[in-house]
């Protein structure tokens, strides 16, 4: 039930979404000559438009997501891996089986360090972990995307376990170790975008589980610059991912998932 309320509530409270429901209020209000609920609308419409649109908001909160794990993004600094569990996300598995290719989403990276990781520690066990994260069309699963892109990089995957079930990070984490048979020595690295990582690894140590991160996908540079866009639709894309990101893990942490923000 949880999984279908955060979608649910996502779909209202994200940025783009309260962009239009404010527009909509304000052209309302307009139209009926609502003096009051008109002026309320104006001030909200405004703040949220600047906030969304012209300041770096969506960047800056990016940034301090990222900002932790600068120094786990260089693979040759990486000696000895028992395990390995590459986090899904990366693909449209719903095109990809209409067009017969694989259909990667802005987080390709996943995959590609995935591969070059393997090629690494050949002897590590892996799993890749990513079902469906859709409220309808869920029957294509991200595992099937998966096991294409290893095979076309000439990957042998009867030595990964592939998991395809988890609709969210909770699961990914929570049925990755079910089926890790893991030891308390062994050391297992998980491969994500730089801003999912605090929530993922968060998961794992509320478990008892701790994961090396290895960082992919940046969306900011290492130092991070204050500056006034007109490119209003960048500065929304990096909010709505950035609201996305922060949501989940405040919703992880006061629902229990987690015991630390990040």
């Amino acid at each position: 039930m949880s999984f279908y309320v955060a979608k649910i509530f996502w779909l209202i409270i994200n940025p783009f979404n309260i962009l239009i429901i404010l527009s909509l209020s304000t052209f309302l209000a307009y139209f009926l000559d609502f003096k009051k609920i008109k002026l309320i609308s104006i001030f909200f419409l405004s703040i949220s438009f600047i906030i969304f649109c012209i300041l770096p908001t969506g960047n800056y909160l990016i940034y301090q997501l990222e900002k932790n794990f600068h120094d786990y993004a260089d693979l040759s600094k990486i000696k000895k891996i028992d395990g390995i569990i590459i986090m899904g996300g990366s693909t449209n598995p719903y095109l990809s089986k209409i067009y017969n290719q694989t259909m990667f989403l802005s987080s390709a990276e996943r995959m590609i360090e995935a591969k070059r990781v393997i090629n690494k520690f050949p002897n590590a066990k892996i799993i890749f972990t990513g079902g469906s994260s859709k409220m309808i069309n869920n029957k294509y699963k991200e595992s099937s995307d998966a096991k294409k892109f290893f095979l076309q990089n000439k990957i042998d995957i009867n030595n990964i376990i592939f998991e395809d079930n988890a609709r969210n990070t909770f699961e990914n984490i929570l049925k990755s170790e079910k089926i890790s048979n893991r030891n308390e020595n062994e050391k297992w690295l998980i491969i994500s975008s730089a801003y999912h990582l605090s929530r993922s690894i968060n998961v794992a140590k509320k478990i008892g589980w701790n994961l090396q991160p290895y960082a992919t996908d940046f969306q900011v540079p290492k130092k991070f610059r204050f500056y006034v866009s007109i490119d209003f639709f960048s500065n929304l894309a990096s909010m709505q991912l950035a609201s996305h990101e922060w949501i989940g893990i405040l919703y992880y942490f006061f629902t229990g998932r987690t015991e630390r923000i990040l």
